[in-house]
């Protein structure tokens, strides 16, 4: 599996863990890295898109995009080493198949109450065109967890190929996106420009969950495109509102700075049906232009700040120009609601990415600690990235401004080393983002790295890491 910076794959996959209880980290902390597993790409899998998902008692899940008994993802837990031991435990949960099991599941599982997980896969189902899963953990003297299909999707209005991490509400609801389907022939993608859907859970006497779609996307348009191909999945506000991004479209291509030509990409809200209605209702929150340092190709959907501001990376777009190819190198942004009297909110952009020196590609979304700070990370480059060398990425920290300031504060947390350093043997390419306990360490997968070749192209399938504060 060859690496590609500006692959699709890459775009779509970006995504991660958003909101955790962490608390703040001292800016003096050097967090140190632990690699907490060498995938090898065989039976337990490799090449990780996905963020992980904390659970009880220190375990981590996640995801895999190959490997397995038949090659096509895992799921898999990370199980705290025991008292006076220090290896961690790898289990594969599920090995999936093809066909109506599904198959490239590229982004992370979140938690049931339950201890239940549930996911998504790109691929898969009667029309390859992805499904949805759930993991129900063994009962009584059962070693196995059971996995169940809630839905397949069919590659027409129902949406195609889902890229984002489902969402759970209170009631038992799971929220997701597609990347493709919907309206077919819309302005965009002949195959339709993506769906944000609902699937509820089976009514009483029943095993079957519904699913409905609350919005087809449209595509493009000068004064009304609203955005093509969801890459991250939704985050629920207070209201029920959702929040999310498209990964292009929008408006078409206003500079000759945005790459996409059919549109940089749009943060959008859906609101619930209003009493005795049934459509919900869109809204795009900002279009992405990739002019005067705006950025291109959101990643990951985005974050609650305080008072309901949203914080989000772009793959794209920016100030600082291509090191190479036609990717700008990407930022991180802030979306704060509108003042009173008005109905636009206002994009900011906290940190543009740049190369030598600093990190490239940020992918996945943020987490925010209690003093404000957000973590994230970057597909490239790193602070001790020599020119005409190739980085590995890392894991960085923005601080807030301090009073009276208005600049935000990067902090490279860690620096993963490709062509010079330690030549991926800890990971590289981290293409999701972190997600942190209540100590604040942080946990992530890398895409590539590690300790064990791929004997097809003597490529590493990647590792799961720890930072330490």
């Amino acid at each position: 599996m060859a690496r590609s910076k500006a692959s699709p794959t890459g775009k779509i996959a970006a995504c991660l863990l958003s909101i955790l209880p962490l608390r703040a980290v001292p800016a003096s902390a050097a967090p140190v890295e632990t690699v907490l597993y060498d995938f090898s790409g065989a039976a337990d899998g490799g090449f990780s898109f996905a963020a992980l998902a904390l659970g009880a008692k220190g375990a981590l899940y996640g995801t895999t995009s190959a490997g397995g008994s038949a090659g096509l993802g895992t799921v898999f837990k990370l199980t705290p080493p025991a008292a006076g031991a220090t290896r961690w435990t790898q289990a594969v949960l599920h090995a999936f198949t093809g066909g109506a099991d599904g198959s490239a599941p590229i982004v992370s599982v979140i938690l049931g109450a339950k201890g239940q997980l549930y996911g998504v896969t790109y691929q898969g189902g009667g029309a390859n065109a992805g499904t949805v899963f759930e993991l129900v953990p063994p009962s009584g003297t059962a070693t196995s967890w059971t996995e169940k299909i809630l839905y397949t999707f069919t590659g027409g209005a129902d949406g195609a190929n889902p890229a984002g991490r489902l969402a759970l509400a209170k009631n038992g609801v799971l929220y997701g996106t597609t990347y493709a389907g919907g309206i077919s022939g819309a302005s965009g993608y002949a195959g339709g420009n993506g769906v944000v859907f609902s699937l509820v859970p089976p009514a009483a006497g029943s095993s079957a969950w519904t699913e409905h779609v609350l919005y087809s996307f449209k595509g493009t348009g000068t004064t009304n495109g609203d955005g093509e191909g969801p890459n991250g999945g939704v985050i629920i506000g207070k209201t029920g509102v959702l929040y999310g991004v498209t990964s292009i479209g929008g408006v078409p291509g206003v500079s000759d700075l945005c790459t996409y030509r059919n549109g940089c990409g749009t943060v959008y809200e859906l609101l619930p049906p209003a009493a005795g209605k049934s459509a919900w209702t869109e809204k795009v929150l900002w279009r992405f232009a990739s002019i005067s340092g705006d950025g291109a190709a959101p990643a990951g959907e985005p974050t609650f700040g305080p008072n309901g501001v949203l914080y989000g990376l772009t793959y794209d777009g920016g100030s600082f120009p291509p090191y190479y190819g036609n990717l700008n190198l990407g930022t991180a942004y802030q979306l704060t609601p509108p003042e009173a009297g008005s109905t636009a909110w206002t994009e900011t952009v906290i940190h543009d990415f740049g190369y030598f020196g600093d990190y490239a590609y940020p992918v996945g979304n943020l987490i925010i600690d209690s003093s404000g700070a957000l973590y994230g990370a970057a597909l490239d480059a790193g602070s001790l990235t020599p020119v005409g060398a190739s980085g590995g990425g890392g894991v960085f920290k923005l601080t807030p401004p301090a009073a009276g300031a208005t600049s935000w504060t990067e902090t490279h947390l860690h620096d993963f080393t490709d062509s010079f350093g330690d030549f991926c043997k800890t990971g590289c390419y981290p293409e999701a983002g972190v997600v942190a306990d209540a100590s604040g360490a942080l946990y992530g997968t890398t895409l590539e790295g590690g300790l064990f070749p791929e004997a097809s192209d003597n490529v590493s399938p990647g590792v799961v890491f720890k930072l330490t504060p």
